[in-house]
């Protein structure tokens, strides 16, 4: 279940009749708006698996992978939506092998800004 005061849409600046602030990408999210265009100046988006338990959350990808032919991936599938459900907790997932948590690891040092320090 979604929050029904946030979404994505191809439609942006469009509102709905609750005023609901229409988010084309990620990099608008928390953006100020320069004019009072009648949406709220901040917007955040709740994790849409943050209150699913393992077990419907494991349903539920059982079920998408089988819908689209992922089956041979399933437990791929399964570890991923269990980091997406706690991204900021992966090291606590027991369903994690060591390798995913070293690649886990790898991932977010490779996503971190690096400063080039140059001899004067």
């Amino acid at each position: 279940m979604s929050d029904p005061n946030i979404y994505a849409t191809d439609h942006v600046g469009k509102a709905d009749y609750k005023g609901t602030r229409h988010i084309e990408t990620l990099a608008d999210l928390g953006r100020e708006s320069s004019v009072d265009d009648g949406y709220a100046p901040k917007a955040t988006i709740r994790n849409p698996l943050g209150g699913l338990s393992k077990q419907t959350l494991r349903v539920q990808v059982s079920a998408f992978c089988s819908k689209y032919g992922f089956q041979e991936k399933e437990d791929v599938f399964q570890k991923a939506a269990l980091v997406a459900q706690t991204p900021d907790d992966f090291e606590h997932i027991q369903e994690l092998s060591q390798e995913d948590l070293h690649a886990l690891r790898r991932e977010i040092t490779r996503m971190e800004p690096k400063t080039i320090h140059e001899d004067d």
